[in-house]
């Protein structure tokens, strides 16, 4: 049962990306288009990526953001884990606020939801969240990753954060 929720769970984060490579391909005219995707360099559980600027689009454009975030190296020693919260900064179209959106995130090793992600004692504490928004033209689109470090911990462990932006 957890495997073919685990499964669901996969296909649903990542529909959006994959349709956009499964239907458009290189075709001309594509709705879908990827306009940001680079990991970060390998950090410290306990470090946080800044804000980064993903794109401005000149209108009114509807997106949706996939952070995948992978564990390098496995935490040790831990009374409390590192936490990491991956976060879409963005001027709403409809309101023209501002917004700060925490990106829900899917732990791979936990088979649960987590906001905020723990770092584990393996190496395998993977996850992964999407979420789809309507940003202002004119505007900046931002991404960044909050870290909390863990009590007690020898070694925060490492992540690489990896996330993809693709316009509808």
């Amino acid at each position: 049962m957890k495997r073919v929720f685990l499964l669901f769970a996969s296909l649903v984060l990542f529909s959006s990306a994959l349709s956009a490579q499964l239907l458009c391909g290189s075709a001309a005219g594509c709705r879908w288009q990827t306009v940001y995707s680079a990991p970060s360099a390998a950090t410290s559980g306990n470090t946080s990526i800044p804000s980064s600027t993903m794109v401005t689009p000149s209108g009114d454009t509807n997106y949706v953001l996939t952070v995948y975030i992978a564990q390098t190296v496995a935490t040790a020693g831990c009374t409390e884990k590192p936490t990491l919260q991956p976060k879409v900064i963005y001027t709403d179209a409809d309101s023209g606020v501002s917004t700060t959106f925490k990106v829900p995130m899917w732990s791979h090793l936990a088979i649960a939801w987590q906001a905020p992600l723990n770092l584990e004692a393996v190496a395998a504490g993977t996850g992964a969240g999407s979420v789809s928004f309507r940003a202002k033209g004119g505007t900046t689109v931002s991404y960044l990753v909050a870290a909390v470090g863990g009590s007690g911990c020898t070694n925060q462990g490492t992540y690489v954060a990896r996330p993809v932006l693709v316009q509808q």
